[in-house]
């Protein structure tokens, strides 16, 4: 609050010589009578012009200049941040922000991010922090994270100038096939036990964890944290938002475990932001991870998850849970705007279509404009259709080689 304080104090100051200026003013015989008004000395008129200049204009054009510094820069001691939605209006977003000696951490939740930065300053490897991160977001933001679902690495290392990719994607089940969803009901893709992947999530971050860690830090010291915060947490924006997207499969009874974690007062209501959360299944299972490793998860209950996911219409097996393995390529890699850029691979195509969009945004004369700039919203804006059109060729060119295409490029 330094700029505000120093507001009022020039506030102050202003009102102060104002009234000795007025004071000594009062002493000022009236000499000239112009049409029946008094006038004062012509330096009184001078000295009037520059007092509203110095008095009124400056003061109001610094004071415009520090408003808006502080509005742009209020958020250091507050978890949240103003932004121009593209409507014009004001919109908020939180931010999140951790600290570390040996080096930076980001993601969606500030426990999350803190945690990784607690690894790092404990001695682990960037690979460590990263594990223990992805970890808590499967607690604290499950809608993007969870060790029920997959992840995609890329790992670089600077001492090699090497790059690898670990695709720990979810893999369809061995009893999938290719019109399954169309033989099935509406909406089977998207909802139900036919819609889950063999999970890959765990498998994943202990590759990396094999293959990268310095092992400093133990497998159990990165897991626990996430075990810890599952016991009980406070509900955040991220999860308040997808919990009430989705109030109506919460209350029609679909899953009545999600409905039990998400409802209160007797399944009335859904929980909101602030409200407790408690997940003693998770935070066993984490604990179990953290002690056995995660042939826990991917032997020890794989005959229960396969059982659970087929008593709610899925296919898995307990042998494709068994048989999961990551797969571990080669990223794409670019040239690009002078940088190298390294991205996804595998089952993603999220490397290729950034590279696209970067090497679109490169052809510009000037690539990086500023963020309010309409010609740089415009030119983003292109680079994206271009990119995500040129995926959808790519891809569609794989799955049918010999289509026929209804349009020219």
């Amino acid at each position: 609050m330094k700029s505000l304080n120093i507001i009022k104090s020039n506030r102050a100051t202003h009102h102060r010589l104002y009234d000795e200026e007025q004071e000594q003013m009062s002493d000022v015989d009236s000499v000239h009578l112009v049409d029946g008004r008094d006038l004062k000395y012509s330096s009184w008129y001078s000295w009037g012009f520059y007092g509203i200049i110095i008095f009124a204009v400056i003061p109001l054009f610094i004071l415009s200049v520090v408003l808006l510094v502080y509005i742009q820069h209020h958020n250091n001691g507050s978890d949240s941040c103003l932004y121009s939605g593209s409507d014009g209006e004001a919109a908020m977003f939180e931010q999140y922000e951790a600290t570390s000696v040996n080096g930076s951490v980001a993601t969606d939740v500030y426990e999350c991010s803190q945690i990784g930065a607690d690894v790092l300053y404990e001695g682990g490897h960037a690979v460590d922090a990263a594990i223990a991160s992805a970890l808590c977001l499967g607690v604290l933001s499950p809608a993007s994270s969870g060790i029920g679902g997959g992840c995609m690495i890329v790992h670089y290392d600077a001492t090699d100038d090497e790059a690898v990719f670990i695709d720990g994607r979810e893999f369809a089940p061995s009893g999938a096939y290719a019109d399954m969803y169309v033989d099935a009901s509406p909406g089977s893709s998207l909802n139900g036990g036919l819609a889950i992947g063999v999970i890959g999530e765990l498998y994943g971050l202990y590759t990396a964890y094999e293959l990268y860690s310095k092992k400093d830090l133990s497998w159990s010291r990165l897991v626990t944290p996430a075990a810890q915060l599952a016991e009980q947490w406070v509900m955040n924006d991220n999860v308040a938002n997808s919990v009430r997207a989705i109030q109506e499969h919460l209350f029609s009874d679909e899953y009545p475990e999600l409905s039990a974690l998400y409802l209160k007062n007797d399944g009335t209501e859904i929980k909101v932001k602030g409200d407790l959360v408690e997940q003693p299944q998770l935070s066993d299972t984490l604990y179990k991870v953290a002690s056995y490793g995660i042939d826990y998860v991917y032997q020890n209950m794989s005959v229960l998850l396969a059982q659970e996911i087929q008593d709610a219409g899925g296919i898995i097996t307990a042998k494709d849970i068994q048989a999961y393995k990551p797969k571990v390529h080669e990223p794409v890699k670019s040239e690009v705007l002078g940088h190298t850029y390294y991205g996804a691979s595998g089952s993603s195509s999220g490397g290729a279509t950034v590279a696209g969009i970067l090497h679109y945004l490169s052809s510009a004369s000037t690539p990086l404009l500023s963020l309010s700039d309409n010609e740089y919203h415009h030119l983003l804006l292109e680079a994206y259709n271009h990119a995500f059109a040129v995926s959808t060729i790519m891809l569609y060119s794989m799955l049918y080689p010999s289509g026929v295409w209804l349009c020219s490029f």
